[in-house]
């Protein structure tokens, strides 16, 4: 008996063990329900996903929400996803994988009976909640006419509170029809302007609008997605009037295909082109070292002589205790390993402080901030006598930081004060700065590093924008190459394509170190793309220029004169990207074919 009872509940935990840790993938499309070319582009793409379910964000059923429209509206092009089904576009799903929300549409005659009969879903079918592997869904109405009332202290607002509270998903994910918040032509809807994120909500997704945007409300993510099939709207917010704006898009149709673990959840917008427009990763883990900018002191208690002065073709690691504390905490020590890395800097002939290779021990680290951290790279200034060494770091740092802005794809950085504490030796303080680890990128995106570099099979995916060699053109850098020098590749798990991450900027012009042999000036050196992809990249580019402007306008300890050296250098890179005449001839005409 109770070893029947052990099985039973071995299985049950294996059971729920395999739910827990298995990936999902659904599809989200808003404002679809237009019978169309449109609408049968945008679920052309979702099914080519195989999405295990689809959510829609309102707008099921153009233009009145009327039963003689509705079939043709949704089950021509869903009904494989619909349970019961009774239409005449065949037989339906087994089990239902299509949830709806209403929008205004929906209830354009008021009671919106048509929806009622075609969908069958749970509590009183206006707004209802269900739950799939580890997320927690929360479907409301947002229309006016919603008896319970849709104002946070409503009704229905009182339901989502308390389902949230009892709820013990890892993930909880609201949807509805009309934006808190967006840069379209309807404006913000402040009745849901609902304390979220206080209630533990982790995306709120709208429609509406039929544009796609992405927006960060106080470190809460809203996206508003209505680009289902209905005809795209003009925003009508310029982006420094719409300061939550993170990312615009409104040229074709498409839909959100979100990918989720225990961890993390990958959300993408992808056009009826399948083209990859917007990326974002929400990771469940809030304390990651590389999350914060927040500058850290560090203290390594080493042989630093003997660390120094190992310039072996292939050095070796040095035991070290990494020592640091954060407020109101106790000091940490960790053991830890250093070693030389680099090649021109950890010459001696160029430099007398080399970068360094930290590495951790899993065990060691377990309950500490570099917990999930195996390796990293600690840039320290090439010359600690020469105070213009300092700000090649602060330059260089910045750089990382610029390319951030530009994709998520790019390696973290976090700044720090050094103290390296020999046995024989006074202390050694410095601003120097670490780089994320590349098992770390593996793991926070979802993608694996390329360890084979055949030249002409990597040569770079030309699915993937450009970003990386537009960066370097920026930054005015031509110490890089493909497919291996100042570039490491990646490749998506899924689908397989190759992707470039860059690093190591010192030679630039942008850092201007007076070491460099590379400092003429800007030329590009990446492949060339249709002036579309190109134009399309630019955009990213021009998205982020005010956050790059404040990132060095807000930085404490560049000097004025290099500051303004720098902000000079890129106003001229924004001038080339938006004169198509410049264009043409700076990067269009320099990019090479030679694949």
């Amino acid at each position: 008996m109770l070893s029947h009872l052990r099985k039973a509940s071995i299985t049950f935990l294996l059971s729920l063990l395999s739910i827990l840790c298995k990936s999902q993938s659904f599809a989200v499309i808003g404002d679809f329900g237009l019978d169309g070319e449109n609408e049968k582009r945008v679920s052309e793409l979702v099914k080519s996903w195989n999405p295990e379910f689809i959510l829609t964000l309102g707008d099921n059923n153009y233009p009145r929400g009327e039963e003689e429209t509705i079939d043709d509206n949704i089950g021509k092009y869903y009904s494989d996803f619909i349970h019961p089904y009774k239409g005449k576009y065949g037989e339906g799903a087994k089990k239902n994988r299509f949830y709806p929300c209403l929008g205004n549409h929906d209830v354009y005659l008021g009671e919106p009976t048509p929806y009622f009969d075609y969908f069958k879903l749970s509590n009183n079918e206006r707004y209802y909640d269900f739950i799939k592997g580890n997320i927690h869904f929360f479907a409301l109405n947002s229309n006016d006419n919603e008896p319970d009332g849709i104002t946070y202290d409503s009704q229905q607002a009182q339901w989502l509170k308390e389902k949230l509270k009892a709820s013990t998903s890892i993930w909880k994910i609201v949807f509805f029809h009309h934006p808190p918040f967006c840069s379209g032509p309807h404006g913000n809807c402040s009745k849901l302007q609902w304390p979220f994120k206080e209630w533990g909500v982790d995306i709120i997704m709208a429609g509406h609008e039929h544009l796609y945007e992405r927006l960060n409300v106080n470190g809460k993510y809203y996206f508003v997605n209505g680009l289902g099939g209905a005809d795209p709207y003009d925003f009508m917010k310029d982006e420094e009037d719409s300061p939550n704006s993170q990312f615009r898009y409104n040229e074709d149709v498409g839909a959100m295909k979100v990918n989720a673990s225990i961890d993390k959840l990958n959300i993408q917008f992808i056009n009826a082109k399948n083209e990859l427009i917007d990326e974002t990763i929400i990771k469940k883990n809030k304390n990651d070292f590389f999350d914060s900018n927040e500058l850290i002191e560090l203290c390594f208690d080493t042989n630093l002589k003997k660390l120094i002065n190992d310039e072996d073709e292939e050095p070796q690691y040095h035991p070290a205790e990494l020592l640091y504390h954060l407020p109101n905490t106790a000091l940490k020590k960790i053991p830890v390993n250093l070693k030389h890395r680099g090649n021109f800097r950890r010459s001696k002939e160029n430099c007398n402080f080399p970068p360094l290779t930290l590495k951790l021990n899993e065990t060691d680290t377990k309950g500490t901030l570099f917990e999930n951290i195996h390796k990293l790279k600690i840039v320290n200034p090439c010359n600690i006598n020469n105070p213009s060494y300092q700000q090649y770091i602060y330059q260089e740092y910045l750089a990382y930081r610029v390319y951030n802005l530009i994709t998520d794809s790019s390696f973290r950085v976090r700044p720090a004060i050094i103290n390296y504490k020999g046995k024989e030796s006074d202390t050694i303080k410095i601003f120097s700065f670490l780089i994320e680890g590349y098992d770390h990128v593996a793991a926070r995106l979802g993608v694996k590093e390329v360890d084979t570099i055949p030249l002409y099979d990597t040569t770079p995916d030309l699915n993937q924008p450009p970003y990386g060699e537009i960066f370097q053109y920026m930054i005015g850098n031509k110490d890089w190459y493909y497919p291996d020098h100042n570039v490491r590749l990646f490749s998506n798990l899924e689908q397989g394509d190759t992707i470039i991450f860059p690093y190591d900027f010192d030679l630039s012009v942008l850092v201007d170190a007076e070491y460099s042999h590379l400092k003429l000036d800007r030329s590009y050196r990446g492949f060339c793309r249709s002036k579309k992809e190109f134009e399309e990249a630019f955009q990213r580019f021009n998205n982020a220029h005010d956050k790059i402007i404040a990132l060095y306008n807000n930085f404490p300890y560049l000097d004025k004169e290099t500051k303004k050296k720098t902000l000079i250098y890129f106003d001229e890179f924004y001038k080339i990207i938006n004169d198509s005449s410049k264009r043409q001839k700076e990067i269009y005409n320099q990019c090479s074919t030679d694949f």
